[in-house]
């Protein structure tokens, strides 16, 4: 129906994103995701959310890798790595993200957002010992391709 999606509100969003990939969002659910992270309330939620996304994800294919490809930029259009902090990547870690996805998931953002890229690297690193070696889009689109 043509008038669904603007019907949606962000809480809508958030609880279909369990069915949804991040990568596969309309426009219109794109926004409704944005506003979701300006509420306290449901920013939790994207963020848990993203995380069992990330955790199901199979990295090992290209199908895969290119759905993180896509939604890393995506969600960078609506402000996610601004807002990701590092304790929510802690929270990833402890509910069964590996430090393989979580890698590659800072390599990929680094392209859009240096910091949020430091941020997953310190939670990885804490010692300050970060992967810098792969700095630059073409570089990540070499790496997948």
């Amino acid at each position: 129906m043509p008038g669904e999606a603007s019907m949606l509100t962000p809480e809508d969003v958030v609880n279909r994103l369990a069915r949804l990939s991040f990568a596969r969002l309309r426009p219109s659910e794109r926004r409704k995701l944005a506003e979701a992270l300006d509420t306290p309330e449901l920013r939790g939620q994207v963020f848990d959310r993203f995380g069992a996304f990330l955790r199901g994800l199979p990295l090992e294919t290209a199908d895969g890798q290119d759905e993180l490809l896509v939604a890393v930029a995506d969600l960078n259009v609506i402000g996610f790595w601004d807002r990701l902090p590092k304790r929510v990547i802690h929270d990833w870690q402890r509910f069964g993200v590996d430090r393989e996805r979580l890698q590659c998931l800072a390599r990929l953002v680094r392209g859009y957002d240096g910091p949020a890229a430091d941020r997953v690297e310190h939670v990885l690193n804490p010692q300050g010992q970060h992967d810098k070696t792969i700095q630059s889009a073409t570089d990540i689109h070499q790496i997948i391709y």
